[in-house]
């Protein structure tokens, strides 16, 4: 189960969460921007090809606004419906809020999944990366990211490590355990390596102030006078990445119908190709209206708001992933 869904709202992103979440999660777009490009092209390379992508956690999709601009047809869900609303109405994503543990999606729908920054946060990774791998195509990449607890700024900083967050991150991986949870869900582990970060100076010294708000806004002062603040640097900050794919996954497989590319239709209209029922499994129909979806093998109903569906099982609670 996924808990403290209660951390997850729009005050997460916005610097009202208290000790936890972000400053300013939407004005680091710049950082995000240049961090997930050079993660796509990384994959890209192992894929040996661009396809349709889950942003699985979506945040405000920068992840998924990136990625659709050079030329993935992408998808994103996340639990929070300000995060998806964001990802929907800023970016012209295809998304859906559902339960993250329970992805309503149809089997082998995608050539890639995404899974930037969520698994230290929830209490149960192993069924999550089973549920996505079979979501994958037979050579498909599911390509994680998480803090390294065995990196060198772990050791160095201790306690005051920027990626030790009790209240947010419930577990926390080294690559040896990363690997073994991998496998431990039939994946078979392709690559490993750091995961750096493409970050303006600007963004840098405001998290440095977690260390020293005299420093960092002294150097910030610095940076503004030399007209330096926007300039992107790749810095590591203790994250690895790994690329598996499904362990028992034979040759090659032509990718899926790209029916969202051309960005046509209604969100609803765009994603009824790849959604399936939370409950059943069953294919899912649009009202004529589109405030509803109804499942053709079940009496569930699921509401679409905002043109957003609303993917959540009526006999469980609502849970998120970061």
């Amino acid at each position: 189960p996924m808990e403290k869904t209660e951390l997850y709202n729009g005050g997460y992103f916005s610097g009202a969460a208290g000790d936890g979440g972000y400053m300013n999660y939407q004005a680091e777009y710049l950082s995000h921007a240049e961090t997930f490009r050079a993660r796509l092209q990384d994959a890209e390379k192992q894929l040996g090809r661009q396809g349709r992508l889950l942003d699985y956690g979506c945040a405000y999709g920068h992840l998924g606004h990136v990625a659709a601009q050079s030329g993935w047809d992408v998808v994103a869900t996340d639990i929070a419906f300000e995060a998806v609303h964001r990802a929907v109405h800023e970016y012209g994503l295809a998304g859906f809020v559902s339960d993250l543990a329970q992805p309503p999606l149809k089997k082998g729908a995608f050539d890639l999944v995404t899974l930037y920054d969520v698994i230290e946060h929830v209490q149960e990774p192993k069924s999550i990366i089973s549920a996505l791998s079979g979501l994958l195509t037979s050579d498909g990449f599911l390509h994680v990211t998480t803090p390294d607890v065995s990196s060198l700024s772990a050791h160095v900083l201790g306690r005051r490590w920027y990626h030790f967050k009790p209240r947010e991150h419930l577990l926390y991986f080294s690559r040896r355990t990363l690997r073994r949870l991998l496998e431990s869900c039939g994946m078979q582990v392709r690559r490993m390596r750091s995961a750096p970060s493409r970050m303006t100076i600007h963004d840098i010294l405001i998290r440095l102030r977690r260390y020293s708000q005299v420093g960092a806004n002294a150097m910030l002062a610095i940076a503004r006078w030399l007209r330096i603040e926007r300039r992107v640097l790749t810095i590591h900050i203790g994250e690895m990445q790994a690329w598996a794919n499904p362990r028992q996954a034979v040759g090659r497989r032509a990718p899926p119908a790209l029916c969202l590319g051309a960005r046509k239709g209604s969100v609803v209209q765009r994603l009824l190709d790849v959604l399936c029922c939370p409950s059943c499994g069953g294919d899912l129909r649009s009202a004529k209206n589109e405030t509803l979806l109804t499942c053709s093998s079940c009496p569930e109903t699921f509401e679409v708001r905002n043109q957003i569906p609303i993917l959540l099982p009526k006999s469980k609670p609502a849970r998120r992933s970061a």
